[in-house]
């Protein structure tokens, strides 16, 4: 429970980043349902609503905050900051009325002394950053993190600006160039995809993610052509398909049809794993990897496909088989990850996996075999 509600968390701090504060406000409601002592999401809270003008709710978060530990110098330091804020606003108002007025007495609201010499009017929405974010350093593990989480609800814009944010840090980081290229992909810049799989080559040579990527941009352009052919020839495909029509008229229904042989669908699995934290192929203990599959097939169009995983479950492991029903088209592919966690005390040990691909009448259409690498502390 610990591990979504952190999860929600995270997800949470990434819309607030990036201004959906109605989002952000929805992810840490999420993680407080699952955890009501949670105080870092109360006071994200508060932030949120701040960013939205609501300065009541966010006055209430901060206090819900101080019920669960008086000292905590975030919400604190908060609720100071926005008290004196109001009154700095109200003092404001009051210089401007009386501003054209020189010669008549001044009413202005006076601050406390104690709080106008030792507090800070709050920053701006646009300028406040998520509970425990660094304002000047980058974390570069933290926005890999977010990278990931965004790239796989296909929120690629925020997903490049994360990766991009990690290279602008650390420019020969490998993995980031990788995701970043993955990124390209799932967007249809194929050029960018394969600049971004060379320079992460150029920087580890013996990337086999940063290779498949490389194929993958090639199997998609090859694709993009055959449907750019397919096009230029529909234009003549309407006399061919009138011609049919009146010769299965003259030669009774459904005549050719049935000399036409059934192209059945030709299904293959290509099965890796990725390993964000050090890509070694091995999944070790208290590390989060993902085993990713793409499914092609050259046959005819197939639909309400399930991925199953045997064995269902490994002991120190946590993964499931994939829930989604799929559909692959005629000469194209789908790409299924499938979460992997090894808690800390999983054993060191090379277990079997096989991966089948089923129908809908539980039909194998494809199958694969895999080891999982699996490495104790």
């Amino acid at each position: 429970m610990s591990s979504i509600r952190d999860s929600h968390y995270t997800l949470g701090k990434a819309y607030f980043e990036d201004g959906q504060y109605e989002q952000a406000i929805t992810q840490f409601e999420a993680a407080l349902a699952l955890d009501t002592n949670f105080i870092d999401a109360y006071h994200a809270l508060a932030l949120c609503y701040f960013g939205q003008g609501d300065l009541a709710s966010a006055r209430s978060a901060a206090e819900q905050a101080l019920t669960i530990d008086g000292s905590y110098q975030p919400s604190v330091s908060f609720l100071r900051a926005i008290t004196v804020s109001d009154l700095n606003l109200d003092a404001t108002a009051s210089e401007s009325e009386v501003s054209d007025e020189s010669t008549t007495p001044s009413n202005k609201t006076e601050i406390p002394k104690e709080l106008s010499s030792t507090s800070v009017i709050p920053p701006r929405p646009d300028t406040l950053q998520a509970p425990d974010t660094p304002q000047t350093l980058v974390d570069t593990d933290k926005e890999m993190q977010r990278g990931l989480v965004f790239l796989t609800n296909k929120q690629y814009p925020q997903a490049e600006a994360c990766f991009k944010k990690v290279l602008k840090s650390d420019s020969h980081n490998a993995n980031a160039h990788f995701n970043l290229g993955q990124t390209y992909l799932e967007i249809g810049a194929y050029d960018d995809a394969v600049r971004e799989a060379d320079l992460a080559l150029r920087i580890k040579p013996d990337y086999p993610a940063a290779v498949e990527l490389k194929k993958a941009v090639s199997f998609l352009r090859k694709r993009s052509q055959q449907q750019q052919l397919t096009r230029n020839l529909t234009r003549y495909v309407i006399p061919v398909c009138v011609v049919a029509v009146v010769l299965s008229i003259i030669f009774g229904r459904g005549f050719i049809a049935g000399l036409l042989p059934e192209n059945e669908p030709i299904v293959s699995i290509d099965a890796t794993l990725e390993d964000p934290t050090n890509d070694n192929g091995l999944i070790e203990a208290g590390e989060h990897v993902r085993l990713k599959l793409t499914l092609t097939n050259s046959g005819n169009t197939v639909r309400n496909l399930r991925v199953h995983l045997t064995p269902k479950s490994i002991g120190g492991l946590r993964y499931t088989s994939p829930e989604r029903l799929l559909t692959i088209h005629k000469n194209g592919f789908e790409t299924v990850r499938v979460p992997i966690f090894a808690d800390n005390k999983v054993r060191t040990r090379k277990v079997p996996v096989k991966i089948e691909v089923l129908d809908k009448t539980q039909k194998i259409l494809a199958d694969t075999d895999l080891i999982f690498d699996i490495k104790s502390k």
